[in-house]
């Protein structure tokens, strides 16, 4: 791996971690339709949330951006850069 794709890979990396963390932040504070319709009990009587797999989408989509940006693509897709 040479230090330009090592660097990129960290700037992904931090893109999604960012865009994630934000998203979570967000989604945990206004859930679209209230929490009510986010939360469920799992199997140990413990109500858990359903919030994560948006959050999960929001960052590795930011961060699969992030590295067709600095690749020099615009970030629009696959097969870019």
């Amino acid at each position: 791996m040479t230090p330009g794709t090592t660097l990129r890979a960290l700037g992904a990396l931090s893109i999604g971690a960012i865009a994630s963390m934000t998203a979570g932040a967000l989604l945990k504070s206004h859930p679209p339709g209230g929490n009510q319709g986010w939360a469920r009990t799992n199997y140990a009587g413990n109500v858990v949330t359903l919030l994560e797999g948006p959050v999960f989408v929001v960052g590795a989509v930011a961060g699969a951006t992030g590295v067709g940006t600095a690749r020099g693509g615009s970030g629009g897709g696959a097969g870019e850069g």
